[in-house]
């Protein structure tokens, strides 16, 4: 969007084609009702596949076009990408400036070995110019091309699920804007590609808001998620935003480095609006952190939590795991620390070694060249770059996957009434496992979805369909989690194996009940309440899945 803003500003003919509202036959149809001279894509290293996909469709369908592929794909390793793809060319790094000047070389059939900023291959032989310098004042730069991209019908038609917000927002006028207010990041962590080279720059409050009066006049935005990789750096940024935003009245949402942890911060931002943030916590050993760059510890990080429970503020965080460092304490000592916070929303996921990044560079050396066009295409498989015996790593591979459906039992809400209104549909009242707090009259679509937030505390409440046929199902979850948990982790045939199991416990009331029967005389711990928990009036809530 910001390329095509910035050529069609300098006066180019740009044709724009979102490829995520239509099918494959949508761009083979573009392409052979017109003629392009260039044809541009980009994505990071994980989009790998439907990038071939666009090459090969375009080199059949527009012969002549150059092809010219951008993003973090091409900067992460261009040499790997030239050889594997075939473009034309790749545009590196920030991308404004260095397509201008290979569109104007290809217009003039200039030598490309002086334009700043591409990769190629000529006679066999791989050439990369030195880099293009960076847009210091973001400012200069024009609004991203919304219109181009049919930003109108990407609202309209992929951000309309947000039922889990019905309880602080009128969902029914949501109208979400994605924008940014910075390029880049103060921080070099080592699992982190910075395409853009690792220096951080703002746009003006003046000039960021202007965009945001734009996105407000044209489509009735209400709603922002900024994307940025942080708010800011500093305090007087993140103040300055929150006075010039308040008096929009937007709901909004935003990245924050746990450095920013200071209760007037959140005060101001809750005061402005932001209902969300997303903590890249990463890891909570002080080793890993270290050894990643982070530039944290596990003391701000908890302090960042608790004055976003003070504040009110609805908390998402990640943690990764996988360093280069992890060993069997550092893993124990993450999952020590998400333990002490098992209501909150904790993402966990192995590490993947984008292309660009330290972890890339020791995958290379670990494995080879020869292993990267497998793990193009197939960068979700477990990769260990750790010093981890294959035994250890396994075992950490299990465990994440575990604990990451176990946390989810923290999280689920207690239903206290429910009346169905469709099949599949309910309006429920329930009980978050936060702040023990009620939330009525909620209507939840499970074709859509099964979590809610709390319009108390803001925290995530996940709920569990299969209580409104068998009351105390979830705790039948809890009690199987934690007594095969030590199987689990031993094999993870058992833990698919279960969560194949349950499915089928949730539609065999007759089952259900002889579990709670069996459980209950074998004394194993689930205290059943005095009133009749099948019954709809009174039913626990949770949901694994």
């Amino acid at each position: 969007m910001c390329i095509s803003a910035y050529l069609k500003d300098k006066g180019y003919d740009v044709t724009c084609l979102n490829l995520n509202h239509y099918d494959s036959g949508k761009l083979t149809n573009v392409l052979r009702k017109n003629s392009f001279e260039i044809v541009a894509t980009g994505e990071v290293f994980t989009r790998f596949k439907p990038i071939k996909e666009i090459i090969e469709t375009t080199r059949i369908c527009n012969p002549d076009a150059k092809i010219v592929i951008g993003g973090g794909i091409a900067t992460g390793d261009p040499e790997f990408i030239l050889n594997e793809l075939r473009p034309d060319y790749l545009v590196l790094g920030e991308g404004e400036v260095a397509m201008d000047n290979l569109a104007q070389a290809i217009k003039n059939r200039s030598d490309i070995h002086d334009v700043t900023g591409v990769a190629f291959k000529e006679n066999g032989t791989f050439i990369k110019t030195k880099p293009t310098p960076l847009i210091e004042d973001l400012d200069q730069l024009p609004y991203p091309d919304y219109e181009g991209f049919e930003y109108a019908f990407y609202m309209q038609n992929f951000i309309s699920k947000s039922q889990h917000l019905q309880t602080i927002m009128d969902i029914s006028k949501r109208r979400l804007g994605i924008v940014n207010a910075s390029r880049d990041c103060v921080k070099k962590c080592t699992f982190c590609f910075r395409i853009m080279g690792g220096n951080f720059r703002t746009r003006s409050i003046k000039n960021f808001f202007g965009e945001i009066s734009y996105l407000i006049d044209k489509y009735g935005i209400t709603d922002l998620l900024l994307q940025d990789d942080i708010l800011a750096s500093n305090k007087k940024r993140i103040f300055e935003f929150c006075e010039a935003i308040k008096p929009l009245n937007l709901f909004w949402s935003c990245n924050l480095r746990v450095s920013n942890a200071d209760d007037d911060i959140y005060e101001a931002m809750k005061d402005a609006g932001c209902y969300n943030i997303l903590y890249g916590f990463e890891s909570a050993s002080p080793a890993v952190l270290k050894s990643m760059k982070k530039g944290i510890t596990p003391k701000l990080m908890e302090k960042a939590i608790q004055a976003s429970l003070k504040a009110k503020l609805r908390i998402d965080s990640t943690f990764i795991f996988g360093d280069p460092v992890e060993t069997l304490q550092t893993i124990n000592e993450t999952f020590k620390f998400i333990y002490n916070y098992k209501s909150i929303r904790m993402g966990m996921k192995l590490i993947s070694p984008f292309a660009g990044t330290v972890y890339y560079e020791i995958y290379k050396k670990r494995y080879g060249i020869e292993h990267l066009p497998n793990f193009y295409k197939n960068h979700l498989m477990p990769i260990n770059i750790t010093s981890l015996s294959k035994k250890e790593f396994s075992y950490m591979v299990r465990k994440v996957d575990f604990e990451n459906s176990y946390h989810l039992l923290y999280s689920m809400g207690k239903i206290l009434n429910s009346k169905k209104i469709a099949k599949r549909i309910f309006n429920l009242d329930i009980l978050c496992p936060n702040c023990k707090l009620e939330n009525d009259n909620c209507r939840i679509d499970f074709n859509e979805g099964f979590r809610l937030v709390c319009k108390h505390c803001l925290q995530t409440i996940y709920i569990n369909q299969a209580n409104f046929r068998f009351g105390n199902i979830s705790q039948i979850y809890q009690f199987l989690f934690l007594y095969v948990k030590k199987i689990v982790l031993y094999n993870v045939y058992t833990y698919r194996l279960l969560f194949f199991i349950l499915p089928l416990i949730e539609n065999t009331a007759a089952v259900c009940r002889a579990v709670v029967n069996f459980i209950q005389k074998r004394n194993i711990g689930l205290n059943r309440p005095a009133d009749d928990t099948c019954k709809k009036s009174r039913m626990s809530g949770s949901y694994v899945g």
